[in-house]
C-alpha cells in the first residue's frame, strides 16, 4: 500500500511539469494575432489546465502534511509586500468580477517580521482564493493587525472577509475538514478540492498558531488568522 502510495505521488509530480509546460504556452499564445473565437479557446484551456494544476498541488501539500515531511523555515519578510502579492495573483479575477481587493493594514504591524513567508503565503492563498471564489459582488478585505507579546515578539493577526454566498451555521466547523465542500451544488459551480481549507489549517497549527470561520448566510464571511511571529524591524512612521 505504501509503494502504491509513493508511486501515485511521484506521478502526479509527473504530471504536474508537462502540465506547467502548457500554461506557459498558453500564456505565450496569448500574445500572438489571434481571433475573438481563438482567444476563448485559449483562456478555456488555461482555466481547464491551472484548475487541474491547484488539484494536483494541493493532493502533493496534503501528503507532505500527513507525512510530516513539511519543515518550516523562519526568515525576514515585508507584510505588506506579501499582502500586495496576493493581491496581484487575484487582481486579473476580481476585475473580472467586477469586486473589489481591499488591504487594510494596521500601521502597528512592523515592516518586517520573521516566520515562514513561504507557508503564510500558501495559507493567505487558499483562503483568499476561497473569497474570491464565493464572492460576486462588492468585495473581498485583507486586514492585518498585531499584538504585541513581548520584546521581539508578537500575534500577527489576518481577517479575511468577504461579502459572498455566506454559510449556514451548521457548516461552518466542517469548512476545514478534509475534502469538504459546503454542498454538491457549490462544487459543481465553484469547482475544487476541498482540500484547500484543510492544508491552511494545518499549516496554521504547524506554525503555532490558529485559523478560524465566522458567517452570516447570504452575507458576509470572514476567516481569522492568529499566528505568532518574531518582530525583526521597527514599526512604519
Amino acid at each position: 500500500m505504501k509503494y502504491l502510495l509513493r508511486f501515485s505521488l511521484a506521478l502526479i509530480c509527473q504530471i504536474r511539469t508537462p502540465l506547467s509546460g502548457i500554461i506557459d504556452v498558453m500564456d505565450l499564445m496569448e500574445e500572438c494575432d489571434l481571433d475573438e473565437e481563438q482567444k476563448q479557446y485559449v483562456v478555456i484551456v488555461q482555466n481547464l489546465s491551472e484548475g487541474l494544476l491547484e488539484i494536483i498541488n494541493s493532493i502533493l501539500d496534503y501528503s507532505r502534511l500527513e507525512t510530516n515531511k513539511i519543515e518550516i523555515e523562519n526568515v525576514p519578510f515585508d507584510v505588506r509586500q506579501l499582502v500586495l502579492e496576493i493581491h496581484n495573483l487575484f487582481d486579473s479575477i476580481t476585475k473580472e468580477k467586477n469586486i473589489s481587493f481591499i488591504e487594510n493594514i494596521s500601521a502597528e504591524v512592523p515592516t518586517i517580521i520573521v516566520s515562514d513567508v513561504q507557508r503564510i503565503r500558501q495559507i493567505l492563498f487558499n483562503v483568499v482564493g476561497n473569497a474570491v471564489k464565493f464572492t460576486d459582488t462588492r468585495n473581498v478585505e485583507v486586514s492585518v493587525g498585531m499584538t504585541p507579546v513581548d520584546v521581539g515578539n508578537g500575534i500577527l493577526k489576518i481577517d479575511v472577509s468577504n461579502t459572498g454566498i455566506g454559510v449556514a451555521g451548521d457548516m461552518s466547523e466542517k469548512l476545514f475538514e478534509d475534502y469538504v465542500q459546503c454542498d454538491a451544488s457549490h462544487s459543481r459551480e465553484y469547482g475544487g478540492t476541498g482540500l484547500g481549507l484543510a492544508i491552511s489549517k494545518r499549516l496554521a497549527e504547524l506554525l503555532g498558531g490558529q485559523i478560524w470561520f465566522s458567517s452570516t448566510l447570504g452575507e458576509r464571511s470572514k476567516f481569522s488568522i492568529l499566528l505568532p511571529v518574531k518582530i525583526g524591524g521597527e514599526n512604519n512612521e
